[in-house]
């Protein structure tokens, strides 16, 4: 037995110190992938640098979510092909957003096409980098989202191909892709060369921000490329985009200014046609004012169009393109004056159909004591126009008592599945008054020049009320639990974060050691491994919130005591180690426990430690044992109770009160594991079949039990004691610790 507790001792401290811990459903990436492969569906971990051999393609197709730890990048010098669908998108993502992983790298040459389809880009500061000098048939980048970038410099780069080797023109194709709620830029080197046509089209390309020290268009711009003069007789194509409310943030010394910025041409072409796009409200002059800035600093050609949209085309990525707070046109480049006298009502209006996502967000970060809180508003929400407009109404005081803040909304999507980008109200005047940075950048770190905190509070709940149905044939198919689509919430999320916290129903095994409190052992309930015994259980565990569970429990355990010198029972119960009595009792129990979490789960490798009471009813057997025999004490009535005028048997049914502490971890999504510690508080003396009860009368013991005769006075007195058998009425009581496995049986 001290072997084994010793074991299980050992095994709980390895189980909890694991740094692997909660990864048991991620597979690594390989290292070098050296065959032509497809990868399986599942979660993969890239870490360092990973290759794709020239001459080997990589397929990803839906199912498949790779995340990226700090640094990680994956380096292709083969093919690859990333191959999602609508509604279920290749995810690629951070472990850890403050410190993102790369992307992808495409470098060489290699007689193949880069197709680059539904894939969702998340907290990465390099998504994609094509390094100069490459050569492929071609580079196809569509229906791909791209967001939450955080770089100063380029988070999508394409530089110039290898004009020595190319033998045929390779066609860059931009298409239909959503980049949204980044600081890095899309920029493209060349856009046209004897060896390239560039064709950027049907794009959302909305709320960017970028920061630097001057107006370089480069790096503070959503666009950036090169249109050189060249032989080559295809023009680059650029229509039907939507490019507009992109953000240009300059800062010297302690000052930040703001303005809208759109894409930037240089080159010594003399014309780009850039007509039948949307470049935001006409009043705002975007694109003129941007070229108007361009040209006064760069050589450039000249953007001319025929025709500019008024609004976005209503086939490209769902987005908003106005924004009414208390039903006034939002203008972020004004001091956001509304939220010091309340917001009451959000209207969004959408280029086409969409819907929020079940875990969508509305939220109001605002800055109290040096401390960033952010709260989940209290709200209704009411679509119009066949899902083209809603109207986010906002009912928490939280507006009203905390000014010094700004709002966040999150977590709609179109029927293909594609993010809709995030809306932030009023965080540029919040961040300026603040003397906050804007950004991440490589040289500008994302620190508040005051020392702050962020903390978040308990998300309240959501209130979805007059849904219209979309009027289109195709949303028909739109999948209305977006869980695994959320901005905050997505699959690529599965390898750290907890998805599911609440409302769902879980199970497993427990195995740990019983102990025992009584008269036969001290008072002290401890982890001696003199006085464990084998427990093992079955568990049911409902999570009602994030931190409250209701537990249903059964277990079966022995405990067992003696009277010896080391228990001290003498000085603890009054009575000696000289009566020579033992015990060994089974105890089957069943009950029902509230647990409540003493911080909420923030990711899988988070410890959580809870408490727990709950009620019990328990059946207890003791037994002893002589000359190797173990007999029932129950029916002897080693205390008279079944002699003539006796009390008759002790109840072998009791009920108790259990409490108790634990820990508990992830393995993964779907697997938890604990340490747990629980005292049983009972109502009855009989555990150990000892009481205050008088040893009985030698031959009226023997005579009701005539099938044992002195078997009898050995389980009731073996060193023949005079008087009580105990002088403490205090109740026994039994506790146990020891590991539990959990599996969730209603999975996200």
């Amino acid at each position: 037995m001290k072997i084994i507790s010793k074991y299980i001792c050992v095994t709980i401290l390895l189980v909890l110190n694991l740094q692997t811990f909660g990864q048991s459903n991620v597979k690594k990436f390989p290292l070098q992938i050296t065959s032509n492969t497809t990868l399986e569906p599942g979660n993969y971990l890239v870490t360092g640098r990973c290759f794709v051999k020239k001459g080997i393609s990589l397929i990803l197709n839906d199912g498949v979510s790779i995340q990226f730890a700090k640094d990680a990048e994956l380096i292709v010098d083969g093919s690859i092909e990333i191959k999602g669908k609508r509604n279920n998108l290749v995810n690629f993502s951070s472990i850890d957003p403050d410190n993102p992983g790369k992307g992808i790298v495409i470098r060489g040459d290699d007689n193949s096409t880069v197709n680059i389809s539904y894939g969702r880009f998340k907290y990465l500061s390099k998504p994609l980098h094509i390094e100069k000098n490459w050569l492929r048939n071609g580079i196809n980048i569509k229906n791909n989202i791209f967001k939450y970038s955080e770089i100063y410099g380029a988070c999508i780069e394409i530089n110039d191909i290898d004009n020595v080797l190319a033998d045929k023109i390779a066609t860059i194709n931009i298409e239909n892709n959503t980049f949204s709620n980044n600081s890095g830029s899309l920029l493209i080197t060349n856009i046209s060369s004897e060896n390239i046509n560039t064709v950027l089209t049907g794009n959302v390309i909305t709320r960017n921000d970028y920061i630097g020290r001057d107006r370089n268009g480069m790096f503070t711009s959503p666009v950036f490329f090169n249109y050189n003069s060249t032989t080559n007789p295809q023009k680059p194509e650029f229509y039907k985009n939507s490019v507009f409310e992109n953000y240009s943030n300059l800062f010297f010394e302690d000052t930040l200014s703001a303005d809208r910025t759109n894409i930037y041409v240089v080159g010594s072409a003399d014309r780009l046609n850039i007509s039948n796009n949307y470049f935001g409200n006409p009043k705002n002059k975007e694109i003129e004012k941007t070229f108007d800035i361009v040209s006064a600093n760069f050589r450039a050609p000249t953007l001319y169009f025929n025709k500019i949209e008024d609004k976005p085309d209503p086939n490209l990525n769902g987005h908003f393109y106005k924004v009414l707070i208390n039903g006034v046109e939002m203008d972020e480049l004004l001091f956001f004056e509304k939220l010091k006298y309340g917001v009451s009502t959000i209207d969004l209006t959408f280029n086409r159909p969409v819907t929020n996502s079940e875990k969508y967000s509305v939220k109001y970060f605002y800055l109290k004591n040096d401390t960033l809180y952010g709260k989940e508003l209290k709200h209704k929400i009411k679509w119009s126009d066949g899902n083209r407009q809603v109207q986010v109404e906002l009912n928490d005081i939280l507006l009203s008592k905390e000014k010094n803040g700004y709002l966040f909304v999150d977590g709609f999507f179109d029927e293909n599945g594609m993010d809709v980008p995030a809306l932030f109200i009023g965080k540029k005047q919040f961040l300026k008054k603040n003397e906050l940075e804007l950004v991440i950048t490589n040289f500008i770190r994302k620190v508040a020049r005051k020392e702050i905190s962020v903390k978040e509070s308990k998300i309240a709940p959501t209130q979805n009320t007059n849904v219209e149905k979309p009027s289109e044939e195709k949303l028909k198919e739109l999948v209305l639990n977006y869980s695994k689509y959320d901005s905050t919430v997505d699959n690529t999320d599965t390898i750290f974060k907890v998805l599911q916290t609440s409302h769902f129903w879980e199970a497993g095994v427990f195995v740990g050691n019983a102990l025992y409190q009584g008269d036969l052992a001290t008072t002290s309930v401890g982890f001696s491994l003199r006085n464990t015994r084998p427990a093992v259980g079955l568990r049911a565990r409902y999570h009602i919130t994030d931190y409250l569970q209701v537990n249903v429990l059964a277990n079966y355990m022995m405990i067992s005591g003696a009277d010896a010198k080391e228990t001290s029972v003498g000085s603890q119960r009054g009575t000696g180690y000289k009566r020579g009595l033992s015990f060994r009792t089974h105890i089957f129990d069943i009950g029902s426990t509230i647990e409540l979490d003493l911080k909420k789960y923030i990711n899988i490798q988070s410890v959580v430690p809870s408490v727990h009471v709950g009620f019990n009813v328990f059946n207890f057997t003791p037994t002893a044992q002589v000359d190797g025999q173990w007999y029932k004490l129950r029916p002897v009535g080693t205390e008279g109770q079944t002699l003539k005028g006796g009390p008759g048997p002790y109840k072998k049914w009791s009920y108790g009160i259990p409490v108790g502490f634990c820990f508990k971890r992830h393995i993964g999504q779907n697997n938890l594991v604990s340490l747990s510690y629980t005292y049983n508080k009972t109502f009855t003396d009989h555990l150990d079949d000892v009481s205050t009860g008088l040893y009985p009368d030698a031959e009226a013991l023997k005579a009701a039990n005539p099938d044992l005769g002195d078997i009898a006075l050995k389980l009731s007195n073996p060193n023949q004691q005079k008087g009580l058998r105990s002088s403490s009425a205090k109740y026994d009581g039994f506790g146990y610790w020891g590991i539990t496995w959990m599996h969730k049986l209603d999975k996200k």
